[in-house]
């Protein structure tokens, strides 16, 4: 078999391509290097000087999930006039990153990295701390304008990832239906209404009631 031949980096991002792929139809559990090498035309040799074992590999998945997802929230809370708009904006990127990345999205929160005695690794657990972050400090804007009830920031902002996690994984798992073993077939602009939806009755009970 002919080998193909990539720059050093082209190669890296070559195998990070060809591993999403695979993750849809086999799970990270089941995904080889050497298949990959495979995948991608190259010995396994020339892999392994990329990423010495499939952890390490699955790993840099996850941890480029979390930076991009990072990247996709902060681009549209910069958009967004005021922390509540913000808080909105947010919560869609987030689940239209896990609809357009659903294998990236099930392996950033699976329980490969995560198991019951297991903590993440370093790297992954950095990573997706910096985009918890992003969460926490619009919610600590809302409560400095007073916007937001005065209740702690993380508190808030594990409910606020509670909403927008669970609406992601009912729509990329298909279990969100409206008739018992149907799935809801949602156009676009569908989507956006359910994602603004499920926000706004968050914030709502968030918010600060006037007087």
């Amino acid at each position: 078999m002919e080998k193909n031949t990539y720059h050093h980096g082209n190669l890296r991002s070559a195998v990070l391509a060809a591993a999403l792929t695979r993750l849809i139809s086999e799970g990270p559990e089941k995904l080889s290097l050497r298949g990959l090498a495979r995948d991608v035309g190259v010995s396994a040799t020339a892999l392994y000087r990329h990423f010495s074992d499939k952890d390490t590999l699955l790993v840099t998945l996850a941890k480029e999930g979390f930076d991009c997802l990072t990247k996709a929230v902060i681009a549209a809370q910069q958009q967004a006039d005021g922390p509540a708009e913000s808080l909105l904006a947010a919560g869609q990127a987030y689940v239209e990153f896990a609809l357009t990345h659903p294998q990236q999205y099930r392996l950033m929160f699976g329980r490969y990295f995560c198991g019951e005695n297991t903590d993440p690794p370093e790297a992954l657990d950095t990573a997706a701390n910096q985009a918890y972050q992003v969460l926490v400090s619009i919610i600590e804007q809302g409560i400095a304008a007073k916007q937001f009830t005065a209740k702690p920031a993380k508190m808030h902002a594990v409910a606020a990832w509670s909403m927008v996690h669970g609406l992601a994984s009912l729509l990329i798992d298909g279990l969100l239906t409206n008739s018992p073993g149907k799935a809801i077939n949602l156009s676009q602009e569908e989507l956006g209404s359910y994602i603004e939806a499920a926000t706004e009755t968050f914030l709502h009970g968030m918010m600060v009631k006037l007087s």
